[in-house]
């Protein structure tokens, strides 16, 4: 049986003002003023003149200040009203995007880093706060996500370490099924430690890989000739496939995409950078 929309939205809503620790009422009514702004926020007093927003423009910042919320509850609540999976297991996109925050020169903890819309003297690096999503996706075709999590990555933090504490975080709140969820990279993700440090929880990692990455076989110390043992085996280059006469392993045909062919190679190690040949 369906669940009811309107029960859902209704509970969703009760649990997220149970989330607050202080100044629920008005922290509740701006989360409904977000929601219902017709454009793009760029103000934050301008969000006391939405209708929902029925208090004035000084309880808005009173409530920022003094105001709390119970992360670990609201990480709980996001979790619970995820969408179902249907066949197969959950699967996360795990990403990052930038707050530019250019002019704030007070602000604390900014960082440079990559932006796809704005430049700064020709170059697509901003000022700002880097934040990461970790959202599910679904097999419909639209565009729509349901977020899961999201921590702002500080520029001390190391970017890989504090994508694994953030996995597991939510690892925590997710519910045991049958399917081990799946987290999605893109590109600049490192894989290798990435799997290193979650091979201890039932996940899935599947990473797109830069063009520019080199990956050989395990040398066989009992294929050693005179001198000394070869430490690498034959390479592998993302963009330079033939180096390696065919994959170990191939499966094709995608029911809800359409027909494709993959390639697999099995136990190969990792480099970052192609080098000299």
């Amino acid at each position: 049986m369906a669940a009811d929309p309107i029960r859902t939205l209704r509970s969703f809503r009760v649990g997220l003002y149970r989330c607050f620790t202080g100044w629920a009422d008005t922290l509740f009514e701006l989360c409904d003023a977000v929601v219902c702004s017709p454009a793009s926020v760029h103000s934050v007093p301008s969000l006391s003149l939405e209708p929902v927003f029925r208090r004035g423009h000084g309880s808005l910042y009173k409530a920022l200040d003094r105001g709390g919320i119970d992360t670990d509850q609201l990480r709980r609540l996001l979790v619970t009203h995820l969408p179902e999976p249907g066949v197969g297991p959950r699967v996360f996109a795990v990403d990052a995007s930038t707050w530019d925050r250019c002019d704030a020169e007070t602000s604390p903890e900014r960082g440079f880093y990559y932006s796809a819309s704005k430049h700064s003297t020709g170059q697509p690096i901003v000022a700002g706060w880097n934040y990461q999503w970790i959202n599910q996706l679904c097999f419909t075709p639209d565009s729509w996500t349901a977020p899961a999590d999201v921590t702002r990555i500080a520029p001390a933090d190391t970017h890989t370490d504090a994508t694994v504490a953030q996995i597991r975080q939510l690892f925590t709140f997710l519910p045991d099924e049958q399917h081990a969820p799946m987290f999605m990279f893109d590109a600049g993700y490192d894989p290798i430690t990435i799997g290193h440090d979650l091979a201890d929880i039932n996940a899935q990692i599947l990473c797109r890989i830069c063009d520019d990455r080199v990956f050989h076989i395990i040398w066989d110390a009992g294929l050693s000739g005179v001198g000394w043992d070869r430490v690498d085996g034959r390479w592998l280059g993302v963009d330079r496939s033939r180096i390696i006469r065919g994959p170990q392993g191939r499966r094709g045909g995608c029911r809800v995409a359409g027909s494709g062919r993959a390639a697999c190679w099995v136990v190969l190690c990792g480099r970052w950078r192609v080098l000299s040949w």
